[in-house]
């Protein structure tokens, strides 16, 4: 029997610039005889960036606006009807939801209709948090971002205390779930591409970016968005520069949805001159550079992203980079293989040290590295599997 699953995922399918969470595991487990899996698409971008095997239903008729969050909550009634047509339609036997409010709608319609289709939440972010934070595009949360968090966080204890079963990305946000009322919770934290097992070598990424053998290069992948403190690991960098040490930043990304970019920016301006912005790459050379630096940093901000589960902290180890990491509780559980870094100071006393003798800093993160290879996307899809045929044998 082939289990008929639909995804309702956190953003845009094939829209979004790189693969996400759900990418990776709905992908994988679509590709076995036992699950056939549909998801839909929110059309957020203009333009299809990822190719799928999933098949796609694509929401037409909608309200379009700007700002994510807005987008969501006034196409909640259109979303929640149109979702519960395509489960009755495509005769779907499980509902994974990795959203807020077009689930909270479905969920609602779904309660009115005593309808037991058994439903998945995947707990990938703290959503309250992450929404506020698009609709203000802030770099800090302030009184107002605040106010919108406490006023989304019904919605959130709602779907969870409401679901067949909870995932969760990170242990902070399974234990939220047990708070919040879920029924059943499992921790499936996030993985790692199986080719980031090979080791790469980034001679030729540092040649083209004309860093010398003595650089240190200091290097950022990923979304260059609010939930970051990039303003630490600037100063960071400078504080190095400043005493002496041959330093570079190289990042690699660029905006979705905020203007976060800009300030980073204004705060580059000092040190534009050991500064190296690409924008996004690539998602299968992304280990070349991650291979070309000395350190990989992970410079979150730590209030917003407290109950984050970093997907860089097993990509940068896979490589035996050591690694800069903000203290939240998914890096705090890793902390044998990491750097725990609050302050500028602490960044560029990591990175002195790091110039005296680099080889217990090497040990370091190749201890992490047998690590990361119980950490792949294909370890995860399998867990994943195992749940939703229990959530099929107890319906």
């Amino acid at each position: 029997m082939t289990v008929r699953v639909l995804l309702i995922p956190s953003s845009d399918y094939t829209g979004h610039p790189f693969p996400q969470r759900y990418h990776h595991l709905f992908e994988r487990l679509n590709n076995t005889t036992e699950f056939e899996v549909h998801v839909v698409r929110f059309p957020i971008y203009k333009t299809h960036r990822r190719e799928t095997k999933l098949e796609v239903h694509e929401f037409a008729t909608e309200i379009r606006c700007k700002k994510l969050p807005l987008y969501y909550f006034l196409n909640m009634p259109f979303h929640g009807t149109a979702i519960r047509s395509l489960v009755r339609r495509e005769k779907i036997d499980i509902v994974a939801m990795a959203n807020l409010a077009p689930p909270f709608a479905y969920k609602i319609i779904q309660q009115l209709a005593r309808d037991n289709t058994p439903t998945l939440f995947d707990v990938q972010d703290y959503f309250p948090t992450s929404a506020a934070g698009f609709f203000f595009g802030s770099g800090s949360f302030g009184t107002r971002e605040k106010l919108v968090r406490s006023g989304l966080h019904p919605f959130l204890k709602y779907l969870v205390s409401h679901a067949t079963c909870v995932t969760a990305a990170s242990q902070a946000l399974a234990n939220l779930s047990s708070k919040l009322g879920a029924k059943k919770v499992i921790y499936l934290p996030n993985g790692i591409s199986e080719r980031f097992l090979d080791q790469y070598d980034g001679t030729e990424i540092r040649e083209k970016l004309e860093y010398s053998e003595t650089d240190i290069v200091i290097g950022y992948i990923g979304s260059m968005e609010f939930w970051l403190d990039m303003l630490t690991l600037i100063r960071g960098v400078r504080l190095a520069k400043d005493q002496g040490k041959h330093v570079k930043l190289m990042l690699i990304g660029g905006n979705l949805q905020t203007d976060y970019s800009k300030q980073v920016l204004k705060w580059l301006e000092k040190v534009k001159d050991i500064t190296t912005w690409l924008n996004f790459v690539p998602f299968d050379v992304v280990p070349h550079y991650i291979a070309a630096m000395n350190f990989g940093t992970m410079p979150y901000d730590p209030e917003i992203t407290y109950y984050a589960g970093p997907v860089k902290l097993w990509e940068y180890l896979s490589q035996g980079l050591p690694t800069l990491a903000a203290p939240i509780p998914e890096t705090i559980l890793h902390k044998s293989y990491l750097h725990i870094v609050r302050t500028p100071e602490d960044y560029s006393r990591i990175i002195a040290k790091y110039d005296q003798n680099p080889k217990p800093f090497i040990e370091r993160a190749l201890e992490g590295k047998k690590h990361s290879i119980e950490q792949t996307w294909g370890h995860q899809s399998l867990k994943l599997s195992a749940i939703l045929k229990s959530l099929m044998n107890s319906n």
